[in-house]
């Protein structure tokens, strides 16, 4: 699973606080990454309705795959990951609670607790998820499915392990609150969700694939020098139009958002004029047409103009299509 995917979820006012941090010492081999959610407020009683949880959700075209098969219908699933884990106040062994939720059709979830045997002592976990006929998922490009981990839930966040028909609950009556205290922590790395009832080892993808991946979902350009972003043509004295391929295509058409409209300039013939206004004007999964605003009636129409940024600011502009 991608790493830099997961989102960390507070829910009902939850009470407890968390940072979040990708670690690059201390792993469970040499030069490992690992995430790390600490917890800086604790919440040792939380509320009905409160819960703080991890989750990475997953295409429901991509699930396809994970759970059923062309000849023979649903299958077992396997998660593995190595995880680390540390107590200001309690003890080990102390359980985690993983599951794996559907959100089509019925919506199912899948609840598994596991056992952290020791404080600060990195441990790898694998369960099997057994196959499940009522879970449904839809071959489109929503979000159908999530694996998640939970660090904190009310008792509107509990429910029985093993499949049940819902797809909300994120820890079991047993597992732990991680959230309780000041300083606790959880962390893990080499998370695996993959089809059949075996765990195999961690596939190291080339960070080239894991790349395009994630630029299905977010596209980000940024640059400390002023070099063209897009070409495009100017419309009318004031307006002109530049269109930005976004390669590998985005999951959907994405939401567009930048720093300021005056972080960029608009270059033409030679010469270059500030942007007082930046907005997307169509947007496709592979392309995006920007409209630019300059100050001043100096372009003619239909002169061939460039966009960059002016040196200053916050110098970015970010394509979401997030899940």
């Amino acid at each position: 699973m991608v790493d830099d995917m997961w989102e960390l979820i507070s829910a009902g006012s939850s009470s407890s606080r968390w940072t979040a941090s990708v670690e690059t010492a201390a792993g469970p081999r040499d030069n490992a990454k690992w995430l790390k959610f600490l917890c800086t407020t604790g919440d040792a009683s939380p509320g009905a309705a409160e819960a703080a949880y991890i989750i990475q959700k997953i295409e429901g075209q991509h699930a396809q795959s994970l759970m059923n098969t062309a000849t023979t219908g649903v299958r077992d699933m396997t998660v593995s990951a190595y995880f680390i884990a540390s107590l200001a106040s309690g003890s080990f062994p102390a359980k985690v609670c993983i599951s794996f939720a559907t959100f089509d059709g019925t919506g199912r979830q899948f609840l598994s607790d596991q056992s952290i045997t020791a404080a600060s002592t990195w441990q790898k976990v694998s369960f099997t998820i057994p196959a499940d006929a009522t879970a449904e998922l839809a071959n489109d490009n929503g979000a159908g499915a999530a694996i998640v981990i939970g660090l904190v839930g009310g008792s509107n966040s509990v429910a029985a392990a093993g499949w049940t028909n819902n797809a909300t609950d994120f820890i079991t009556s047993n597992t732990q609150n991680w959230g309780a205290t000041a300083d606790n922590f959880i962390g893990y790395t080499d998370f695996q969700l993959e089809p059949g009832p075996v765990a195999t080892d961690f596939e190291f993808e080339p960070q080239s694939v894991t790349l395009t991946k994630c630029q299905r979902y977010l596209r980000y350009v940024s640059s400390g020098s002023d070099i063209p972003l897009a070409l495009g043509r100017s419309n009318t004295t004031t307006i002109a139009y530049c269109t930005f391929p976004l390669a590998p295509v985005m999951r959907a058409a994405p939401t567009l958002s930048f720093g300021a409209a005056t972080d960029f300039q608009l270059n033409y013939a030679g010469a270059s004029r500030a942007l007082t206004a930046l907005s997307q004007s169509s947007v496709l999964s592979s392309v995006s047409t920007l409209q630019l605003t300059i100050s001043g009636g100096i372009i003619a129409a239909a002169v061939p103009v460039h966009l960059q940024f002016d040196g200053g600011g916050t110098r970015y502009l970010q394509w979401s299509a997030e899940l």
